[in-house]
């Protein structure tokens, strides 16, 4: 029988430590209701209530989002591409609100410093000019 591990909304010790790839937070900003397949659309609701619990865990300061910085430009992309190849935004209006609530989701007001302790990341990867640096989301 597979093993089952589940996330505890409150953990004992620290914090739970999310990766998120770009995929999963460009569906945070789309919306069901305009895609054009019903896989597409229960995807998105899928994504949207896994991050409505990130998010209130990231309210508690029981939670970290990290974001590897090439899914950061590949998230941006993939939210392009939706709206100039594939039309899924009725308005370009639509897109800009996505690509700035995305952007706005990204940033970081915190310490680089603090955050490097609070996370107590490798000194590999805490080294300047490592490529596979990863930046805490919020």
């Amino acid at each position: 029988m597979a093993k089952v591990r589940k996330i505890k909304r409150s953990p004992d010790s620290g914090r739970n430590y999310y990766l998120v790839d770009a995929n999963f937070l460009v569906n945070k900003h789309l919306s069901a209701a305009s895609v054009p397949t019903e896989h597409e659309a229960a995807r998105i609701k899928a994504c949207r209530a896994w991050w409505q619990e990130i998010d209130a865990q990231l309210d508690a300061g029981c939670a970290r989002v990290f974001v590897p910085d090439v899914c950061i430009a590949e998230a941006f992309k993939a939210l392009a591409d939706k709206h100039y190849r594939l039309h899924w935004f009725p308005r370009h209006a639509d897109f800009a609100t996505a690509r700035n609530r995305l952007s706005q989701n990204i940033r970081t007001n915190e310490d680089p410093e603090a955050v490097r302790k609070d996370c107590a990341l490798p000194r590999s990867i805490d080294e300047p000019g490592h490529h596979h640096r990863r930046r805490p989301l919020l």
